[in-house]
């Protein structure tokens, strides 16, 4: 082979400050051209047309063509996390921290639930964009920020700027990461994977850069997504304790301080994610949730692990459908299983060894084997489901597969820098790596006999009831994928024989490396035109919003049924009303209290969760107790019905009794709410009722009435006729956290009549202010200040000027 020049100073990383200029103004416009259309285009990054099948907005004029296929994870997208960024945006624009979401439940702790990650950094300087818009740039800022902390990453591993754009585009475009981009936690949370493993490399070289790793691992609770976060957190202490390791061999000398600057780190970043933390851990304690291990529930976990038959997808990520084209047919999700990234990317791996020390080649095929193994549902799961505290809440085991993704970039990344120094002339790099030859004839018998195993066990373990010929039809409809494959073949035989120029081929070689996983995510994620992202129609406008005493009224729509594989049967579905403004006593949440939970169970007469969604509360039936919630009227698909009259109200001033239980409490609630009953438990009342008494009957003439009402606080003047104490039921969600002061005086705010908020009102007229401050907010803010304050002047007193990347 002739001896040829490297191609620039910038891809060989001679010049550092234009290759960092290059690997951000790749990765800015690799993420771009994925979401141009919401970034550019107006439309809003969001499957909510979706909404489109469902009553009232099915009564829009459309083509057929704004309709999706029905998808449950777009679903989630749609009524999830943009009713949670909107509301979240909302609030902060109107001056509140958003802690509370008055639109759904009864109301309903909002920072408790991760997922609506108020406090997130992105979300925090992005709050003042419209949601329509910022569900695109959302979308947009984490493909580049988690192809950046991978890009620079291996950059600081001494990867040449090819391996280093390679490994960022695998990452940012690989199945798992872009099938998730709609649920907007998910990206938000792996975004930070690359910055992690770049903090943990710095830290473990120089003690004093604890912050490096501390603030990507805080930031990645922040985000939201608590599993994944997990994922994160485990991965880079497991390659923190590598170079640590390491650099002990190295550098004995100084053992301890690395150790201690690895835990500070982590340390750290438990106390800056603390002010969201903290009260998702109180949430999950008293959410509907809220289980303790067993093999039952274990049983349950492992039957969402990935079926050794999606195996398949590795190499073609539609051989059973595609949920965009309305044609999947495999197990689970699409996106739960999500193995591709790319078939160029899993050739690249093949090659993988040379410069890559052998350490760290075991740990990643270590990190993928074992995320698969986790991923298959083995009996390593029960190592965490049984014995990592919390963890027997998380979702589907085969989640992991994120961290299988990521091992497969940074494989990629390194056998790419491989056959590329394999390229150069010895006597100009000195290298000794194997021939080019060598490297391409060991991918491709490596990557055909990988192909060969996974199509063998595709056919191998297909269902009876499935026909061979449809999966034969689904893997041929993938030639598109092997045809780029061959042409970059070709594109590197070419570069053995020096008939291409080293800039054209490295770009080719890029370019065909990406092009397939690229149009796989362009493809898979809906956009929304911005005027059919949640329009308004008549029969929302003619929705109840306020009550005859100043409070909201809330909304009911009857839903009795739900699926995951067909577009549900059902009108204005949880959370959506939320967009508009509307106050709904039905929800849609991962976390939502369990005592709201019980009580709307007892008003449908069954559980109010559909059998396919246990985090879905329906009003399944027009029961008169729904106006005790301060619902005058349900949404049917026939419109507007009104709810028949029943005795009692919404909100009065009654006799407090108390009971033993929440069994005796409900055997009790419909007479109690009936008579203007205040019923409370014993064990949290008991006190309560010795300093402050109660009426014996209902005060006759008693008036309350809402004088301000927000998220947050509320304000009203209440009347008490009578001569003695006398309680306040409210029909709002009862939460720790809540408080009450009549005058200048502190009133305990207890829970009553199942899932409600009582306080003692003395006789008088009085102005009674209720507002919002749970305890594990605020220990978790003053956590997150003392670590950010602490990281800040960490970072200005030991950071080292000179580049280190």
């Amino acid at each position: 082979m002739k001896p040829r020049s490297v191609t620039s100073s910038i891809l060989t990383m001679k010049n550092r400050p234009a290759s960092i200029r290059l690997l951000v103004g790749f990765c800015a416009l690799l993420s771009l051209l994925l979401t141009w259309k919401a970034t550019i285009a107006g439309e809003v990054y969001a499957p909510a047309r979706l909404l489109l099948s469902f009553h009232p907005w099915n009564q829009i004029s459309t083509s057929q063509e704004d309709h999706l296929p029905w998808d449950v994870l777009w679903w989630d997208g749609a009524a999830q996390f943009y009713p949670w960024r909107e509301v979240t945006n909302r609030l902060w624009r109107s001056g509140e921290i958003p802690l509370w979401n008055p639109y759904a439940l009864s109301g309903t702790p909002l920072l408790a639930n991760s997922q609506s990650a108020p406090f997130y950094p992105v979300h925090l300087l992005t709050f003042w964009i419209s949601t329509p818009r910022l569900m695109g740039w959302l979308a947009w800022f984490h493909l580049f920020w988690a192809g950046l902390g991978m890009a620079l990453w291996l950059r600081r591993l001494g990867l040449g700027a090819p391996a280093c754009l390679l490994g960022a585009g695998v990452w940012s475009l690989s199945a798992f990461f872009t099938s998730w981009l709609a649920l907007t936690s998910v990206p938000a949370t792996l975004s930070w994977f690359g910055w992690a493993m770049l903090g943990a490399s710095l830290c473990a070289s120089n003690p004093k850069r604890l912050y490096a790793l501390a603030l990507p691992l805080g930031c990645m609770i922040l985000a939201g997504h608590l599993q994944f976060a997990l994922y994160g957190w485990m991965l880079a202490g497991a390659y923190w304790f590598l170079q640590a390791v390491r650099k002990d061999q190295e550098n004995p000398s100084v053992p301890f301080s690395r150790l201690t600057s690895g835990l500070s780190a982590f340390f750290f970043a438990f106390l800056l994610s603390a002010i969201q933390l903290l009260p998702a851990l109180e949430l999950s304690s008293l959410s509907h949730r809220a289980n303790v291990a067993s093999e039952a529930g274990y049983e349950a976990y492992l039957r969402n692990a990935l079926p050794p038959l999606h195996l398949l997808t590795l190499f073609f990520p539609d051989a059973f459908g595609n949920p965009r084209a309305g044609n999947y047919w495999g197990a689970g999700h699409y996106a739960e299983f999500a193995l591709y990234v790319g078939l160029a990317a899993l050739f690249w791996a093949v090659m993988v060894g040379g410069r890559m020390r052998k350490i760290d080649l075991y740990f990643w095929l270590g990190i993928w084997g074992i995320g698969m193994l986790l991923a298959l549902g083995t009996p390593l799961n029960r190592l965490l489901y049984f014995y990592l505290p919390g963890f027997s809440g998380a979702g589907s085991p085969a989640r992991v597969l994120c961290l299988c993704a990521f091992a497969l970039a940074v494989l990629c990344a390194y056998g790419f820098d491989r056959f590329w120094n394999a390229l150069k002339p010895e006597e100009s790099t000195g290298n000794q790596e194997p021939s080019p030859n060598r490297l391409l004839t060991k991918a491709m018998i490596g990557w055909s006999a990988a192909c060969l195993l996974c199509v063998l066990i595709g056919y191998a373990l297909l269902p009876a009831q499935i026909p061979a010929q449809q999966l034969t039809s689904s893997l041929l409809s993938q030639w598109k994928g092997l045809l780029l494959l061959g042409l970059l073949l070709g594109v590197c035989f070419l570069s053995l024989r020096q008939a291409v120029s080293p800039a054209l081929t490295l770009s080719l070689m890029i370019v065909l490396s990406l092009l397939i996983p690229f149009t796989q995510a362009f493809l898979y994620n809906p956009t929304t035109p911005a005027e059919l992202a949640y329009p308004s129609t008549p029969e929302i406008q003619k929705a109840p919003r306020q009550s005859d005493d100043g409070f909201p009224a809330r909304i009911a729509a009857l839903n009795t049924r739900w699926s995951l594989y067909e577009t549900p049967n059902a009108t204005l579905p949880p959370n959506t009303p939320a967009v508009y403004g509307l106050y709904d006593v039905a929800g849609y949440d991962s976390l939502a209290p369990r005592h709201y939970k019980r009580f709307l169970d007892w008003i449908n007469g069954g559980d109010s969760a559909p059998l396919e969604n246990g985090n879905m509360f329906f009003v399944k039936a027009a029961d008169p107790r729904l106006q005790w919630l301060r619902s005058s009227a349900i949404l049917t698909a026939e419109g507007w019905q009104p709810i028949p009259d029943i005795a009692g109200e919404p909100n009065y001033l009654g006799a407090a009794e108390l009971v033993e239980n929440d069994e005796q409490m409900y055997e009790r609630l419909q007479e109690a709410w009936q008579s203007g009953k205040v019923l409370l438990l014993k064990s949290e009342a008991e006190q309560a009722m010795n300093e402050y008494g109660s009426v014996s009957d209902a005060p006759v003439g008693a008036t309350i009435r809402a004088e301000a009402y927000r998220a947050r606080s509320l304000t009203m003047r209440v009347s008490n006729p009578a001569s003695e104490t006398a309680w306040l039921l409210l029909s709002e969600t009862w939460y720790p956290g809540w408080k009450a002061e009549i005058g200048d005086k502190s009133v305990p705010v207890l829970r009553a009549n199942g899932a409600f908020r009582a306080l003692p009102v003395p006789p008088g007229d009085h102005t009674i202010r209720m507002h919002f401050m749970p305890e594990s907010f605020q220990r978790g803010s003053w956590a997150t200040l003392f670590a950010l304050v602490f990281l800040l002047f960490f970072m200005r007193a030991f950071s080292d000027k000179r580049s280190t990347l």
